[in-house]
């Protein structure tokens, strides 16, 4: 017996389950006044969510939207998640965020229509979600030490 998945199957599987949990986050975000950054991290659901459909949907759909469209929504929506952790910091957001899709962009187009290498494409997203989240990392770490030495100067431990 095979019990292995398709492609198509899992891709329309976790765009149901993230479009689920945007729709929970709407009715939150509709229902009362939530945190700096909650927006952000609904419409990086959505974007997430977008993705994966159009994942599924690849080679039913042209190759722009199935490859450069996909890989855009899916780091704008971690893109969006990082702005939305900045926001709940109230810290100021930098241009990383354009810069980041702008060179992914160039380089998809690239490696989709003028040198066709999967390699380099999966290279170019892995390297910009990296980044993406070792941002996120340095984020939570300087809040956490900010508090922690905080903290301990107040006398708390």
């Amino acid at each position: 017996m095979d019990f292995s998945l398709e492609t198509r199957t899992l891709a329309f599987t976790a765009a149901l389950v993230s479009f689920v949990v945007m729709i929970i986050m709407i009715m939150i975000r509709l229902s009362r006044r939530p945190y700096p950054g909650f927006t952000e991290w609904t419409l990086a659901t959505a974007a997430i969510s977008l993705s994966a459909v159009l994942v599924g949907l690849r080679g039913i759909i042209p190759i722009f939207y199935s490859i450069i469209v996909v890989n855009l929504c899916a780091v704008g929506g971690h893109l969006l998640l990082l702005h939305g952790l900045r926001r709940f910091y109230n810290q100021q957001t930098s241009r990383f965020n354009l810069l980041a899709a702008g060179a992914l962009l160039s380089g998809l187009i690239y490696a989709t229509y003028i040198n066709d290498d999967i390699h380099w494409r999966i290279l170019m997203y892995s390297a910009v979600i990296s980044v993406i989240y070792c941002k996120a990392s340095v984020e939570m770490f300087r809040k956490a030490f900010r508090r922690a030495v905080v903290d301990r100067a107040n006398g708390r431990f």
